[in-house]
């Protein structure tokens, strides 16, 4: 007969283990549901939507303002030249706050429904910053590759300004590549949304002048983020995948 403290316990380990057989229910679930044509954005890695969303004065401004007021500098060369710099959205203000629900809004109706969206933040490159050491933003472990191409963890980038750039290396999802990848320099034009998977090989670009922009992750329930971890293909990706890789 078991003791009222053993029964405790046991009640409290069946709580315990609630979400990962629910998440595993529900991975198993989902996975048999997954669309028949397919999404480029899962063969290439990332996709580019023109012109998804409008920039207003007031809001391009305001944007200005909170990175060169609250910015503080983040991983960029070998050699951090600290021109790379980002802070937090703040929207208290309504135009703001207008801003952020539509740009949510369109993101959940076109790119993902599944996902959160979280930590908006601004990034700023100063004239002659440099470009990023090639990195992901998610190691591809058996969670992240297990997850239906739905609930896959996606990231955000919003041009605001012409002439944003970000460098990619086209289908190198899942460090799996077995030729080279050459760098591609993607440019994006004001309003443009470059969407990508959390595994894709990227990197921000350099810039000879001034460039902000927009950046969030949208992340899956089914395999968890790190919080600011950056995963550099030099140092953390095995060396058969990183030969491949051409910086």
């Amino acid at each position: 007969m078991l003791t009222r403290s053993r029964k405790r316990k046991n009640s409290e380990i069946k709580r315990n283990r609630g979400p990962l057989k629910r998440n595993r229910g529900i991975k198993e679930k989902i996975c048999g549901n997954q669309p028949n044509k397919p999404d480029r954005l899962h063969i290439d890695g990332y996709k580019i939507i023109k012109k998804a969303v409008d920039i207003p004065d007031n809001v391009y401004e305001e944007l200005k303002k909170q990175v060169d007021k609250k910015a503080r500098f983040i991983f960029n060369s070998s050699r951090n030249d600290k021109k790379r710099v980002q802070c937090r959205l703040s929207y208290r203000q309504k135009y703001m706050s207008a801003f952020v629900l539509k740009l949510n809004r369109y993101i959940k109706k076109n790119v993902s429904n599944n996902l959160s969206i979280n930590d908006w933040v601004i990034l700023k490159s100063k004239p002659g910053c440099k470009e990023q050491l090639s990195h992901c933003d998610y190691l591809p472990s058996d969670d992240f590759m297990e997850c239906p191409e739905d609930y896959i963890p996606l990231l955000c980038l919003v041009a605001i300004e012409p002439n944003t750039k970000i460098n990619v290396w086209k289908n190198s999802i899942g460090y799996s590549s077995l030729i080279k990848i050459n760098k591609t320099i993607l440019s994006l034009d004001k309003g443009d949304m470059f969407v990508f998977r959390g595994d894709l090989v990227h990197a921000g670009a350099s810039y000879d002048k001034e460039n902000i922009r927009l950046h969030a992750y949208l992340d899956s329930f089914l395999c968890p983020r790190e919080p600011n971890r950056t995963y550099i293909i030099s140092k953390h990706a095995p060396n058969e995948f990183s030969m491949y890789i051409e910086e």
